[in-house]
């Protein structure tokens, strides 16, 4: 009895000890996007040039890499983190629904961003959605699919 009970506690603890531990790849992900963003923003306003922040859409769940900077062509890379991808990246703008390709976000020197909305989805159905504001420098992060009737129902 003693060991049915551990085992059933062992059942139901281990799989959430990963995200405990801070080895949640979807928060990771959703962190790395928000510091790219950050970044990429930051560098267009000191060097006074367009910046381009580039999300891999196309790779898979299996993909990890580090992000590519290119202080030439003005331009960051970011891939998702292992276990976890963009499912899409939908361009508010021009309403363009990116899905397998890589979406191009550009920030611009005096500030703004291309206003976009950014799904995570992590290998076990979770999903994330990032919504970049053109004027405010901080993104919104909720959880689940939103779009962007939600956001703008949210702002009032």
């Amino acid at each position: 009895m003693v060991l049915f009970i551990v085992g059933l506690t062992l059942g139901l603890v281990l799989p959430g000890m990963d995200r405990i531990l801070g080895g949640d790849s979807l928060r990771m992900t959703v962190n790395r996007v928000l510091s790219g963003a950050d970044q990429a923003r930051n560098q267009a306003m000191l060097d006074r040039k367009t910046w381009t922040l580039v999300l891999d859409v196309s790779s898979s769940l299996k993909w990890v890499d580090d992000a590519l900077l290119d202080k030439d062509k003005q331009t960051l890379v970011l891939r998702p983190e292992r276990g976890t991808r963009f499912r899409d990246v939908v361009l508010i703008r021009t309403g363009e629904v990116i899905k397998e390709k890589r979406a191009a976000l550009a920030f611009l020197p005096n500030g703004l961003a291309e206003p976009a909305l950014i799904h995570c989805l992590a290998e076990d159905g979770r999903i994330q959605t990032i919504y970049l504001k053109p004027f405010n420098p901080r993104p919104v992060v909720v959880a689940g699919d939103k779009g962007f009737e939600d956001f703008f129902k949210d702002q009032g």
